[in-house]
């Protein structure tokens, strides 16, 4: 049954993304790629309105033994993608990272955007493990995985197609993983949008945005919550611990490009434009 929303996810995403872009582009939600162009910005929305119709409109016919980890499941990815969204339409430009908002916050005694989205993110996440985990060393360990896996694919948006790749890799290594009787199915249904969507950000067309980053990011968090044994979740939020500290100090672009196979890997894919 997987399979078949994954390709009705894609078949929406594939009719959807002409006129989604067309809208961002009229509403002016625009940055400036590396390459110096303009293109549409919060693109992302196109898989948070198919995978969020293909899941509602299955409903009855998916879900009678997983409705509320489906009711869950939508209601997170709905909270980070409108999150997202608010960042990329209401940003203040300049601010990065985590310690940029604070540093903004605590100097102008100004809410900004990026940091009402990670206070929104957080509540949700705990919010989510504690319909999930069923004693408090989960809950926590959970919320974790769901915060830092939440923005960690915002941390890789940088290039074209460069977050979408890495969702498909560890979502693939992720699905691979799991032997246990568990929701994943609902995970096509963002699998099949973004398949559809990766080529117009690949071909610089379009920006994820935090709308699509923080999307991806949940979804990857939610298949590892499900699908990972505690000891495992302490490994991977290990990991994501250090990728933000790493990416806090370090430009993560001027790393891959000097690494000739982590440039290869990267550039798969890419327009050369």
């Amino acid at each position: 049954m997987g399979l078949w929303l994954g390709v009705y996810s894609y078949l929406l995403t594939y009719l959807l993304l002409p006129s989604i872009l067309d809208l961002l582009t009229r509403g002016m939600l625009t940055a400036q790629s590396y390459q110096g162009q303009r293109i549409p910005e919060g693109a992302g929305i196109v898989i948070l309105i198919a995978t969020g119709v293909s899941l509602m409109s299955t409903l009855p016919f998916y879900w009678p033994q997983w409705e509320r980890e489906g009711l869950v499941f939508l209601f997170f990815l709905l909270a980070i993608g409108l999150l997202g969204l608010l960042d990329d339409s209401l940003s203040q430009k300049g601010i990065k990272g985590l310690q940029g908002h604070l540093d903004y916050f605590f100097r102008e005694g100004c809410l900004s955007t990026g940091l009402l989205k990670a206070l929104g993110g957080v509540s949700t996440a705990l919010f989510v493990s504690w319909l999930l985990s069923g004693d408090l060393y989960l809950f926590f360990l959970n919320s974790l995985l769901l915060c830092l896996s939440t923005n960690a694919l915002n941390l890789l948006d940088l290039r074209p197609g460069r977050s979408g790749k890495a969702f498909l890799l560890v979502m693939f290594i992720t699905l691979w993983h799991s032997s246990r009787a568990a929701p994943l199915f609902l995970l096509t249904a963002v699998l099949g949008s973004v398949l559809a969507y990766l080529p117009a950000d690949l071909q610089g067309q379009a920006m994820l945005g935090d709308t699509g980053a923080n999307l991806l990011g949940a979804s990857l968090g939610m298949a590892q919550l499900w699908s990972f044994s505690p000891r495992l979740k302490v490994t991977v939020v290990l990991l994501l611990i250090g990728l933000h500290v790493f990416c806090e100090a370090f430009s993560l672009s001027k790393i891959i490009a000097a690494i000739p196979f982590l440039e290869f890997l990267d550039g798969i894919g890419r327009s050369k434009r």
